[in-house]
């Protein structure tokens, strides 16, 4: 049965988080052993996500996801006090108000639509709770505003919690520069407050924006930064000093192909960063091209 917000009453069995997709619960393990930072300070376990309170939410028309969850990224992540919203440290805040925005409104948004949003988000980006008879919405990583702690948001790594490499998604384009610079906090624009990277599984992919071409193998044992792991799977830093600097880059991977390019001390030069995407160009050529020739054989 479809229960749109506010219900007035809190229904029954609903305490604590609703879970994200349970696709992600192998991928991640979210739902176990994970803690997140208190108000004082002190680290408690996350509420318990073994089931959804009001069952699988229907998956939206793909249009309507995508924009709801653009909006509720620009709410949730990056909200400059545009919306009236209140938002505690850990960048919770209630869904009730949520729905009274003007940019939710303006797509008729209801609690089942966030509710589907949320669970069937791709990069799993947002996440729910109940407080009582309050349903709250927060993004899980990613957030540019004011007044919201990394450490009530994601999990501080220790040393000995950080992984050997990481990969940060980019492209080519700007390989010359991080050569030269490092990876800035941000980027060129400045828009994020953090550097987003994923573990070395291949199956990553997914994660990364359509726009990237290669992905920089880091060790973050050697950036002398603050490391972060949100409950989504990223692993995120403000960096040191504002960036990564460039020491830290071991080898840079073609996504395309897979290939990994190492430099002979430190990072891989750009020319054989370039050699290698080049070598994938024509690799895939001529794969279309044989296809082409035995389809015409297969006509003739």
């Amino acid at each position: 049965m479809e229960v749109d917000y506010p219900t007035g009453q809190t229904p029954p069995n609903q305490s604590g988080s609703i879970p994200h997709s349970p696709r992600r619960v192998e991928r991640y393990n979210i739902y176990t052993e994970t803690t997140y930072a208190s108000s004082d300070g002190t680290s408690l376990p996350m509420p318990a996500r073994d089931s959804a309170p009001l069952g699988e939410p229907t998956k939206l028309y793909w249009k309507l996801d995508q924009s709801l969850s653009k909006r509720l990224s620009v709410v949730l992540r990056h909200d400059s006090e545009d919306f009236g919203l209140t938002f505690d440290e850990a960048g919770w805040t209630k869904v009730s108000d949520l729905l009274r925005t003007s940019i939710m409104k303006e797509k008729g948004a209801t609690l089942n639509y966030i509710r589907s949003v949320v669970y069937w988000n791709d990069k799993q980006r947002f996440a729910l709770e109940w407080r009582g008879a309050d349903l709250y919405i927060r993004a899980v990583q990613g957030h540019s505003k004011k007044g919201i702690r990394d450490e009530a948001v994601m999990r501080p790594l220790g040393d000995a919690e950080l992984p050997e490499y990481v990969l940060h998604a980019t492209n080519w384009d700007f390989y010359g520069s991080i050569l030269a610079k490092g990876i800035i906090t941000g980027g060129l624009s400045q828009s994020r407050t953090h550097i987003h990277c994923v573990s070395v599984d291949k199956s990553e992919y997914r994660n990364y924006p359509a726009h990237c071409d290669i992905a920089i193998i880091l060790s973050p044992k050697e950036s002398g930064a603050v490391w972060f792991r949100s409950m989504n799977g990223y692993y995120l830093t403000r960096g040191a000093d504002g960036k990564l600097a460039p020491h830290c880059i071991k080898a840079v991977r073609i996504l395309a192909s897979g290939e990994e390019v190492f430099g002979s001390e430190g990072p891989p030069a750009a020319d054989l960063v370039m050699q290698a995407i080049v070598r994938t160009m024509i690799d895939e050529m001529s794969q279309v091209m044989q296809a082409g020739f035995f389809r015409c054989k297969e006509i003739d």
